[in-house]
């Protein structure tokens, strides 16, 4: 139980960063703020590393959905804007595949 409790911690830190953080990008830039979210994961690594208790390992696992959910979106924004617009109606789908790739690689392939 407590396993499935520590994977599902991922999900409060994406969902507050979607909710407060959603816009960053759009605010202080694309590469702002990805650098930000490769930085909260090298923390959040960090932590993983060192943790010595059950809440530090929860607060690495929250860090670790954050910095997801930060490059993700500021990411999916960059590449949207780096599309030409004659491929604007495939923009949609530019995400799909490096989350898949992402999921298979996060869980061992």
């Amino acid at each position: 139980m407590l396993m499935l409790i520590f994977m599902g911690t991922t999900l409060p830190g994406a969902v507050l960063t979607a909710f407060f953080l959603g816009r960053l990008s759009d605010q202080v830039g694309r590469r702002a703020a990805i650098l930000f979210a490769i930085g909260i994961s090298l923390i959040s690594n960090v932590l993983f590393v060192f943790a010595d208790s059950i809440p530090l390992l929860f607060l690495a696992r929250m860090l670790s959905g954050f910095a997801i959910r930060l490059a993700a979106g500021a990411g999916t924004a960059w590449v949207a804007e780096l599309c030409d617009n004659r491929y604007a109606s495939r923009r949609g789908g530019v995400d799909f595949p490096h989350v898949l790739l992402s999921r298979r690689l996060a869980a061992g392939w």
